[in-house]
């Protein structure tokens, strides 16, 4: 699995712009193989700044996901951006849930 954070600032004159823009992208990226999820976040301590989260089956669905065309759109829409945009990449090899609560801190 692999998970990539965008976080990106935003002007209030491009505000709008960039979370229709990014709204717009929400569905079609999420119908693409190997889709877990593609979220935006807006932060609660400033409205100008949205955070991008993907989720990806493998790194093969990530990699087809960053060489097609929504990925390029997005890359252009950081031209809008008032800073350069954080970005962070992890590969997961397990993921646990509740389950894993349960068996290092014992709740039942």
């Amino acid at each position: 699995m692999v998970i990539m954070t965008t976080k990106m600032s935003v002007g209030p004159r491009r505000r709008e712009e960039l979370a229709s823009a990014l709204r717009g992208m929400l569905e079609p990226v999420r119908s693409e193989s190997g889709c877990l999820g593609f979220d935006l976040y807006v932060d609660t301590e400033d409205e100008g700044t949205y955070i991008l989260v993907e989720e990806w089956e493998t790194k093969g669905d990530f990699d087809r996901h960053l060489r097609g065309g929504d990925y390029r759109r997005l890359l252009v829409l950081m031209e809008l951006l008032k800073e350069p945009p954080e970005i962070s990449i992890s590969v997961i090899s397990q993921r646990s849930g509740m389950e894993y609560l349960e068996q290092v801190i014992g709740l039942h």
